[in-house]
């Protein structure tokens, strides 16, 4: 592996400035983009480099860029299939180029998203827009220089608007995280210590919606998809979490059992050991109702899962570790 890398380092050194010439032939300029985009991908997945994986994805946006300036003006109706794969082709590298920055919380990546949702727009690709509105809404969810919870459910909604009837399972996507930012601002309410009516208001819209979303998961076996596991058990652990920080802990418990089972199901041992420990912590905060063995299970069965899966799971085993030094030091002192 490492020879090639150098080989086709060397090959990119003198063959990415023939993108720029009009009278290279185009099938070799869009070899040599093939293998940009190929070293793109290598510097991401294998090199964890992720510097180099930008600077060679702005290799391949400028010469899309090249490729789809004249063709943006055509009418639509006269783009052919080819002129929309192109066109297609410039989208799909400005959201990658935007997801790349959005994993550093750089701003600038909502110009690159919006690009790409424009390409999208102009070949009515509505599959294509749905999936990067729900990135734009996870830019106003996640990254603290753009958090605007309402710009987050306008586009989590955009993105369900326009898969309606297409993609269920996007369709389950742009939902859950409806309920996600229902269930933050339930948090932010609750931890404001707000009215309780507009804590359980919070806590209704968002348990509508994963509800919501478990249905509609639940339903794609029968149109011919595979069961989307790891999706359920994201919405059973939204569930969980909900009743969980309201204190009625009977009725969070079952929807945490079930979220455990399904990201083990689904190999995320990372969430199945994390999903344990903040039962434990559920357990635990509420001494009031006599479930602090309970928690000492939970929390010692989710540092002993961690345990099992290495580096991967550590910081889930050090925080279980320490919930399980405190929850014994409270059982001493007794009732």
């Amino acid at each position: 592996m490492t020879d090639w890398l150098h080989l086709l380092e060397e090959v990119l050194y003198f063959c990415k400035d023939f993108l720029s010439k009009k009278d290279f032939p185009t099938a070799i300029q869009n070899f040599i983009s093939d293998l940009i985009s190929y070293k793109t991908e290598l510097s991401l997945n294998v090199e964890n480099n992720l510097d180099e994986a930008m600077q060679f994805q702005n290799l391949v946006i400028e010469e899309q860029r090249k490729k789809v300036s004249k063709l943006i003006e055509l009418p639509v109706d006269s783009i052919s299939y080819t002129q929309r794969n192109t066109i297609r082709s410039l989208g799909v590298a400005l959201e990658k180029y935007g997801s790349l920055l959005a994993d550093r919380n750089n701003a600038s990546c909502m110009d690159f998203y919006q690009e790409a949702l424009c390409m999208y727009e102009h070949i009515n690709d509505q599959n294509a827009q749905s999936t990067i509105a729900i990135s734009i809404g996870n830019v106003y969810f996640q990254i603290p220089s753009l958090y605007d919870l309402d710009q987050a459910i306008y586009w989590y909604e955009k993105s369900l608007n326009l898969t309606e009837n297409i993609d269920m399972l996007v369709q389950a996507h742009a939902l859950n995280s409806i309920a996600n930012v229902y269930s933050r601002k339930f948090m932010d309410v609750l931890r404001m210590n707000k009215s309780e009516e507009k804590v359980l208001n919070l806590a209704n819209k968002a348990l509508k919606k994963y509800e919501e979303v478990l249905e509609l998961l639940k339903t794609l076996p029968h149109i011919g998809h595979p069961l989307p596991v790891h999706d359920l058990g994201i919405a059973y652990n939204g569930i969980g979490c909900i009743y969980g920080n309201l204190g009625q802990l009977d009725e969070a418990l079952p929807y945490y059992q079930e979220s455990i089972q399904c990201f083990e199901q689904s190999e995320d041992y990372n969430n199945a050991a994390m999903t344990r420990y903040n039962v434990a912590i559920d357990l635990y905060r509420y001494p009031e109702q006599g479930r602090l063995e309970e928690a000492l299970l939970y929390a010692e069965s989710a540092m002993r899962e961690a345990l099992k899966h290495g580096n991967h799971t550590k910081g889930v085993a050090e925080r279980s570790e320490k919930l399980i030094h405190e929850i014994q030091e409270k059982l001493k002192e007794g009732p």
